[in-house]
């Protein structure tokens, strides 16, 4: 119920992702915006990702969905957009990382790149990493520079490890980050909006 309260106290959102949603299809159920909105979805065991968007403003042209084969137990959703206005087309990939060293994490967002860096320029990946990256402004993987918000909030998991695990990086230019101050908590992470250019 949290969570689609506070998604509802949103405007114009084009895209919104989730991981470990178990309960997506109440979330859905509870809020005007998800009904109104286009979703793909994977499973795998316990964990759930999905990926809305705003049909009316961006054409899903393909969709890649994996299990397991980068993390175990974890899957991720690749997904390919067109902008029906701009025609710029770009790739969203949701994922939801187990915890791993900085070194080992950033082997795993290789393989992941890796799957489409050949197939679009721009690149999205959004999602859980389990670890903190955005205190630098760029990653540089497989030759591609991501771009970061370059800002550390506080997203995760509770009073006692006050950490910003929840991310999002673009291949075309810095992110705006907004972390909201929501009282009603649906688990230990804090919503985030990105601003994509």
């Amino acid at each position: 119920k949290n969570v689609a309260i506070y998604i509802d106290s949103q405007n114009d959102l084009d895209f919104i992702t989730l991981q470990e949603a178990t309960n997506n299809h109440k979330i859905i159920e509870k809020s005007n915006t998800l009904t109104k909105m286009k979703y793909v979805h994977i499973k795998q065991g316990n964990e759930e990702l999905l990926t809305f968007w705003n049909d009316s403003k961006f054409h899903l042209y393909k969709i890649n969905t994996k299990y397991g084969d980068i993390t175990p137990n974890r899957p991720y959703l690749i997904t390919f957009f067109k902008n029906r206005k701009t025609k710029e087309q770009f790739c969203i990939v949701n994922a939801h990382f187990g915890h791993h060293s900085r070194d080992t994490f950033l082997k795993l967002l290789a393989s992941l790149v890796k799957k489409v860096i050949t197939k679009i320029n721009r690149i999205i990946i959004v999602g859980d990493f389990n670890i903190q990256i955005s205190h630098q402004p760029t990653i540089d993987v497989c030759g591609k520079t991501f771009y970061t918000s370059n800002r550390i909030d506080h997203t995760c998991c509770g009073e006692k490890l006050r950490v910003q695990f929840d991310n999002a990086i673009d291949t075309k230019d810095k992110l705006e980050q907004t972390v909201i101050d929501y009282k009603l908590y649906a688990s230990d992470h804090i919503p985030i909006i990105y601003n994509f250019k």
